[in-house]
């Protein structure tokens, strides 16, 4: 969730909910027989803020293709910034080459200089943590459009017209005139403070039974 476009004309908000989608469509498949399957959660979201900036967020991206290859997964990036490996072929070794990677990206985030790397990137194993990371996938999308919605009430507040769109993509955009800028720079900064999404991915619980997922 973040402003990805201030511009002369207008400024959009996107929210990058299509890879919440496409996760949880690659967990739905892999529901039914789950075993053996993983995740790599690694928290991107815990890093300084200006490591966290959309473009830095894709150079890391990239350094990890190899682990990707590695656990011959599939790569989601959420809408915190977090990346998601899903996979197969993922061990202690895999989250060892993860955080590798990252230092070789990063020289200064205290976060991967930690005793413990789980703090940074935790492994889930299916199928005994597939339904409490699915309902983690789930309440992160509920959140991102949520999050739009409160920006336009805010956006209302301050008499300022706006118009929301929905992408066919799976982003949203809010748009308004140039002239109410300020005022739109003030209603992000209220919703940001009290709408911040958790980073934490969800704890390590046993599973239980998976709920068909709601048409959306």
């Amino acid at each position: 969730m973040k402003i990805v476009r201030i511009s002369a004309e207008s400024m959009s908000r996107q929210q990058s909910t299509k890879n919440e989608r496409y996760l949880l469509d690659a967990l739905d498949r892999i529901s039914k027989n789950s075993y053996g399957y993983a995740v790599l959660y690694v928290s991107i979201s815990k890093l300084k803020p200006k490591h966290r900036h959309p473009d830095f967020v894709k150079i890391l991206a990239r350094l990890f293709d190899s682990v990707v290859g590695n656990a011959r997964g599939y790569f989601f990036i959420m809408s915190n910034g977090d990346f998601v490996i899903l996979g197969k072929n993922i061990t202690q070794e895999t989250v060892d080459e993860a955080v590798a990677k990252l230092r070789q990206g990063l020289s200064a985030d205290p976060i991967l200089h930690g005793k413990d790397s789980s703090e940074f990137a935790t492994v889930f194993e299916f199928p005994a943590n597939f339904a409490a990371f699915y309902k983690y996938v789930e309440e992160m999308l509920e959140s991102d459009i949520q999050h739009l919605k409160d920006f336009e009430v805010e956006l209302q507040k301050r008499k300022v017209q706006c118009h929301i769109f929905g992408m066919s993509d799976g982003t949203g955009a809010i748009f308004f005139p140039k002239a109410d800028y300020d005022k739109a720079v003030e209603a992000w900064d209220v919703v940001e403070k009290r709408n911040n999404p958790t980073a934490s991915p969800p704890e390590q619980n046993k599973d239980k039974p998976v709920k068909k997922r709601r048409s959306r």
